[in-house]
């Protein structure tokens, strides 16, 4: 008795890893250091945008910020003073509240130009475009010196670190099957040893002509040799017992149409 392993063919689908990498914000490309094939590390530049308009609008800013800052600390000496008249008296109620209310506007003034400091720095950040994950570059949508607008494209990021595998599987055997199931993945253009594989789908809905689900598999690819759009072959085991009786191949002769075994 021996278990039943049963293997099919598939192609790597990395879909679900495939990201087109893109400028949150407009401008033009002022360096764009990568190319087709490189493989990038996980925040290493992909492109940047030139900014010198923002520094200067982030200089104008600071400058705003510094002289309501002033205003304000002036402000606040003065409601220090009128206070203390206030207490005794010496002044009218309503030059008081002209100084407390002139003191909160500057306050609000203040955080105001805060905010916007903010807000330019944050889109000078946006100028620099990291990689988000270790991957190979699959293509370049974007040259140096051309304007790029909000969302436009600049290169398509391939993360190989985990291969996704779709499987077509006949349904009598994909019945069989459940997610987190072990599977064997070969490779035949890398090696003839089989890689440890995981099912982590087996989708609803398959073929209806064909009578096939799609199964995924997960596969852990930490040397990037995998590719995607390799040929492999995946063997499942579907955990079923059966006899039967084994010979070698080369002993099964077909002579008169008829098949014999020597």
């Amino acid at each position: 008795k021996a278990l039943l392993f049963v293997e099919f063919g598939g192609s790597y689908d990395t879909h679900d890893d495939v990201i087109h990498v893109a400028a949150e914000v407009p401008g033009l490309v002022q360096n764009l250091p990568v190319s087709a094939g490189d493989l990038l590390k996980k925040g290493q530049l992909i492109a940047k945008l030139k900014s010198s308009d923002l520094a200067l609008q982030l200089k104008a800013a600071r400058a705003t910020r510094n002289k309501a800052q002033a205003q304000l600390t002036f402000a606040e000496k003065e409601l220090t003073r009128y206070t203390k008249l206030e207490q005794t008296q010496s002044i009218a109620t309503g030059k008081y509240d002209e100084i407390l209310y002139q003191k909160e506007s500057l306050a609000h003034e203040v955080e105001r130009a805060g905010a916007e400091i903010d807000l330019i720095k944050d889109s000078i950040a946006k100028k620099t475009v990291p990689a988000a994950f270790s991957g190979f570059v699959a293509r370049k949508h974007a040259e140096v010196g051309e304007w790029l607008p909000a969302g436009g494209s600049i290169i398509t990021l391939v993360d190989l670190r985990q291969i996704r595998l779709v499987v077509d599987v006949p349904e009598r055997y994909a019945v069989q099957l459940q997610p987190e199931d072990e599977v064997r993945v070969r490779v035949p253009s890398l090696s003839a040893d089989p890689f440890g594989g995981q099912i982590y789908a087996v989708l609803p809905r398959g073929n209806v002509e064909a009578r096939t689900i799609p199964v995924h598999v997960r596969l852990a690819n930490p040397e990037l040799r995998i590719r995607s759009g390799m040929e492999a072959r995946v063997t499942f085991s579907l955990g079923t017992r059966t006899e039967a009786l084994l010979v070698p191949k080369d002993a099964v002769l077909t002579a008169g149409g008829k098949k014999m075994v020597y």
